[in-house]
């Protein structure tokens, strides 16, 4: 049903763009959808119809059935698997290859002509499960946060640099400042670190 209304839209709006997030699973909890759901995403969603895409690292590994060694790795993984079926940019989040640095954690922008990486301090909170965003896996939402925020701003900007830049500081802020035990980002409470974070964590181009 997805497929086909993003098919009617783009029919009807050749410039209308598709974010859209795979989302199978993460580190720690492993996958969590059903088997066949995989497999949609693989054969049809990888087919050029999403113009941008967000997968973690967990999610790139398994569509694409390898472990990344790098943070090259993962710039040819995404373009392989994505930037060559059509789609136009991948985020890659949660990035915690073997050349990461333990205390780091990092995020990637991709095309099929340009590479960003944005570097922040891996935040663990005491007491809750490590999870693939080196917060807490039972903090929900920070897919969320990160995907609408890194489109909103491609829509206002154009760019891609900045799109990075400012949802990896929001996220990353947003993480900093929940409450110890709480479920839930504080997207009231720190609202303002959704327009303009109090850190900004500049993005640095990959030469691949």
């Amino acid at each position: 049903m997805i497929l086909d209304l993003a098919k009617e839209i783009k029919t009807a709006n050749p410039k209308a763009l598709w974010c859209c997030d795979p989302v199978l699973g993460d580190t720690g909890p492993g996958v969590y959808v059903r088997p066949e759901i995989q497999g949609f995403m693989k054969d049809e969603m990888l087919q050029g119809i999403a113009d941008i895409t967000t997968p973690n690292q967990f999610e790139l590994e398994l569509l694409s059935g390898k472990k990344l060694t790098s943070r090259e790795d993962a710039v040819a993984t995404a373009r392989k698997l994505f930037c060559s079926h059509g789609c136009r940019t991948v985020f890659v989040t949660s990035l915690r290859t073997p050349d990461v640095p333990e205390n780091e954690i990092d995020t990637l922008a991709v095309t099929k002509d340009e590479a960003w990486i944005v570097k922040t301090p891996f935040i663990k909170m005491a007491g809750e499960q490590e999870g693939a965003t080196g917060t807490m896996t039972a903090v929900a939402g920070q897919g969320d946060v990160f995907t609408s925020v890194a489109f909103g701003t491609l829509l206002l900007t154009n760019n891609l640099k900045e799109a990075l830049e400012h949802a990896v500081s929001t996220l990353y802020m947003l993480v900093k400042l929940t409450p110890k035990g709480s479920l839930d980002l504080p997207l009231i409470e720190a609202q303002k670190e959704i327009t303009a974070p109090s850190i900004r964590f500049a993005a640095e181009k990959i030469n691949v």
